[in-house]
C-alpha cells in the first residue's frame, strides 16, 4: 500500500471554509460498503444509521462526560474508541483520539492483505516507512 493510494482531487468548493451556524446542520457523508453507494445527508440523519451504539473517538472523546452526553442524546449505548487490538502498539497511541486513524489503517491493511496475502506489519512498514526514514 502506498500513500499515493489515498490521494484524490477534492474541489475547493466542497471544503468548508467556516463552521455552520447551527452545528446540527453539518453535512454527513454516508458510504454504503456493500454497494459503494454514497449518500449526502445532514447530521440529524445520523440516527438512521446507528444500530448498536455509538463509539466516540477523536480529540473530543477527552471531554469530561462526553460518553454520558452521547448516550443521552442518541439514546443508545456509548463507549470510547480504543485501539488495543493491535499487537505491540505503544500505549501512548491507545487513546480515543487515535482510534479512527488507526482503525482506517487497519481496515486498509486488511483489504491489502486480502489482495496480496501480506502481513499487517509489512503493509505498515511499506506505507509509513518513508515517513520514519526506514523501508
Amino acid at each position: 500500500m502506498r500513500t499515493a493510494d489515498f490521494e484524490y482531487d477534492l474541489p475547493p468548493e466542497l471544503i468548508a471554509q467556516t463552521p455552520v451556524t447551527q452545528r446540527d446542520e453539518s453535512r454527513l457523508l454516508v458510504l454504503h460498503r456493500a454497494s459503494a453507494k454514497i449518500d449526502h445527508r445532514r447530521f440529524p440523519d445520523l440516527l438512521d444509521y446507528l444500530r448498536a451504539g455509538v463509539v466516540i473517538c477523536g480529540g473530543g472523546a477527552r471531554i469530561a462526560g462526553i460518553q454520558q452526553l452521547a448516550e443521552r442524546m442518541f439514546q443508545l449505548p456509548g463507549c470510547l474508541g480504543k485501539t488495543s487490538s493491535i499487537a505491540g502498539l505503544k500505549s501512548a497511541l491507545d487513546q480515543p483520539e487515535f482510534a479512527t486513524a488507526i482503525g482506517l489503517v487497519k481496515f486498509g491493511s486488511f483489504q491489502q492483505k486480502k489482495k496480496s496475502g501480506g502481513s499487517l506489519t509489512r503493509v505498515l512498514r511499506e506505507t509509513f516507512g518513508g515517513f520514519l526514514g526506514r523501508k
